[in-house]
């Protein structure tokens, strides 16, 4: 697969010949991913702000994540932001600290209202200690450790405000059905496997997330690491606003029963 920077050179003169003028949408239209696969790991020996997912995470003392009703939520991934600086090719998550997801036994049923999952971003690692998972849940997933490949995702559905005002909806013009566009997109295919950053397929058929968001993680129901996902896909998505400010507790979650 060529780079993401490759890929948008080739693209640009097609936009630009259809929509003069807004090629600044490329990076919108054709986005960096980070592909993820996974190591099973013997979690006690992974060292403190490792990327993985499964185990047990590292948090400040006594700040286990629970949910609306008080109860612990599941852990279900960490991202040390230092080893995706290589992979973010536009530069849009911060250059350190610790990214991780949980989810609330509600959420892993379809609730997908804040207070039953959460992102949490720590940026200092020396305050963070590796916990236990609280009694109340069940044994977690056995932990894998993470490495990391960048690809490329093309938005094949995307619509936008452009800024004299008019509404610029891509796949109703002729420009994602051309052949030349379908060449230099075609191998930009969306994998089963979860991924960081990229377009959350599973996200767009919900009307409160818009085409400018900016998905943090997507877990397909086919990512064996995630055994607790089940028939559910879930995407963890946020406002470009809100990343730029680091603020994770923004985040919005939306699950789709494949």
């Amino acid at each position: 697969m060529a780079s993401l920077q490759t890929v948008r050179d080739q693209a640009r003169p097609l936009l630009a010949a259809q929509h003069p003028g807004n090629e600044y949408l490329l990076p919108q239209l054709i986005r960096g991913v980070i592909n993820l696969t996974f190591t099973p790991q013997d979690d006690a020996t992974l060292p403190l702000g490792t990327s993985k997912v499964g185990g047990h995470p590292d948090l400040r003392p006594d700040s286990w994540p629970r949910d609306a009703g008080g109860q612990p939520m599941t852990f279900a991934a960490q991202f040390n932001l230092t080893d995706l600086q290589a992979f973010d090719e536009d530069h849009l998550l911060p250059q350190a600290g610790l990214l991780s997801f949980f989810l609330g036994e509600r959420a892993m049923g379809g609730h997908v209202n804040a207070g039953h999952f959460e992102v949490r971003y720590e940026p200092d690692l020396t305050a963070v200690r590796r916990t236990p998972t609280p009694p109340e849940l069940d044994v977690p997933p056995d932990a894998h450790g993470v490495a990391f490949t960048a690809g490329v995702h093309p938005f094949g559905s995307f619509g936008t405000w452009l800024d004299d005002g008019t509404r610029l909806t891509i796949p109703q013009d002729h420009l994602v059905g051309t052949p030349a566009w379908a060449a230099v997109t075609d191998a930009a295919d969306i994998t089963e496997d979860a991924y960081l950053l990229g377009v959350a397929a599973v996200a767009l058929m919900f009307p409160d997330v818009t085409d400018e968001d900016v998905t943090l993680l997507t877990i397909p129901n086919a990512a064996d690491a995630f055994p607790f996902a089940g028939p559910c896909s879930y995407a963890f998505v946020i406002a470009p606003g809100d990343l730029t400010r680091a603020a994770f507790s923004a985040a919005r979650l939306v699950i789709d029963f494949d």
